[in-house]
């Protein structure tokens, strides 16, 4: 049984996303985007790939917004980590770090979701969330 993305397909009625940055003001201003945009989402935040696999526990949350370059453990240890353990979950990089066709590179290279530039995320991010639970939703 594939935990993650599926459960919402499984009658809950509310997405979890986790959102994984080591600055904190891009994780208030993706909390706040997220909740104007979709405010019946549960939001979750991690400071580094070490504290967004804390969240993982029976069931993971059905999307995991994560930051490439964060210490001590960063985006990609932690997406390797969550695929393996949770392949229904939904994984989203995003970095200041990573131009569009590198982030799109290191994504298709570990099999996750998508790649969104922190200069888009106000315009891409709720659109990447959907269109990827909505792909995961056809799967099922």
């Amino acid at each position: 049984m594939s935990l993650g993305a599926g459960s919402l397909c499984a009658g809950r009625s509310t997405m979890h996303v986790l959102i994984a940055d080591d600055h904190q003001g891009i994780r208030d201003n993706l909390r706040w985007l997220l909740k104007e945009q979709q405010p019946r989402w549960r939001l979750s935040e991690a400071a580094s790939g070490q504290e967004a696999l804390a969240f993982f526990g029976k069931k993971g949350p059905d999307v995991a917004v994560l930051d490439i370059v964060m210490a001590p453990m960063g985006g990609i240890a932690a997406a390797y980590q969550i695929r393996r353990t949770y392949p229904g979950t939904k994984i989203i990089f995003i970095s200041n770090h990573y131009d569009m066709r590198e982030g799109s590179a290191v994504t298709r290279s570990l099999g996750v979701g998508a790649f969104v530039p922190k200069a888009d995320l106000v315009s891409l991010l709720v659109p990447t969330i959907k269109r990827l639970l909505a792909e995961g939703s056809q799967l099922l």
